[in-house]
């Protein structure tokens, strides 16, 4: 986590210095440490040392803790590396960057889950239904707010990406979350997501119909000119 933060943070320090632009050691310097904090967090953050894996303890605190350092902080470095560098590194530098932000984030989000009904250690105790109901349940409100959001700022990729948020809670919800449930809290499930993704559908097809700009802010009347 250290090693990431380093490597993101001198990274967005160099390429937001003026003389970075001058110094075409500085601009490779930066680079390098860009692609090697995006390749140590993609390989070293998301799988070698992954708490959900490893077992290792992280702290006891639900929002302050290991987690917090290792994933949150990491996720808003390459988030703003991946935004300040569009149009100034290759694009696959910047998209790199924010697609690592995103996964660093939504990991975070997972393991503060987990943590919540895993105190200890991830990997001791089983998975509740109210867990992977909790997982379906805070992905789904992050989905809708992108969408709003996507909505709001006229964005077709994040309108994309709130799309397949909703897809893959779909997915989860018939396929893992409903697989053990039974009754009455299968039906309420069902019929809860299917209204969730029928309203969201109807949105989004109006966006699409309207071209997904935002209506423009309505101006008063001007009176007509004399003469």
């Amino acid at each position: 986590a250290v090693l990431s933060l380093v490597g993101g943070g001198v990274a967005l320090g160099l390429l937001r210095m003026g003389r970075t632009r001058q110094s075409a050691a500085l601009t490779w310097g930066a680079t390098v440490l860009g692609y090697g904090g995006l390749l140590g967090s993609a390989v070293g953050l998301l799988v070698v040392f992954n708490p959900w894996l490893t077992g290792a303890p992280f702290g006891q605190g639900l929002i302050w803790n290991g987690l917090f350092l290792a994933y949150l902080a990491p996720a808003v470095i390459y988030f703003a590396l991946g935004w300040f560098s569009t149009g100034k590194r290759p694009p696959v530098y910047s998209n790199g960057a924010l697609a690592l932000g995103a996964l660093l984030a939504a990991t975070w989000i997972n393991l503060s889950i987990r943590h919540g009904f895993h105190p200890v250690r991830l990997t001791l105790g089983p998975t509740t239904d109210a867990e992977l109901y909790t997982y379906s349940v805070v992905w789904l409100i992050i989905g809708v707010g992108a969408m709003a959001a996507g909505i709001y700022m006229a964005s077709r990729v994040v309108r994309i990406a709130s799309v397949v948020i909703l897809g893959l809670v779909a997915a989860k919800v018939f396929l893992i979350d409903m697989a053990g449930s039974e009754g009455i809290l299968r039906a309420v499930s069902f019929i809860g997501l299917g209204a969730t993704l029928v309203g969201i559908g109807l949105v989004y097809q109006r966006v699409l119909s309207s071209g997904g700009a935002r209506p423009a802010a309505n101006k008063p009347d001007q009176a007509p000119e004399s003469g």
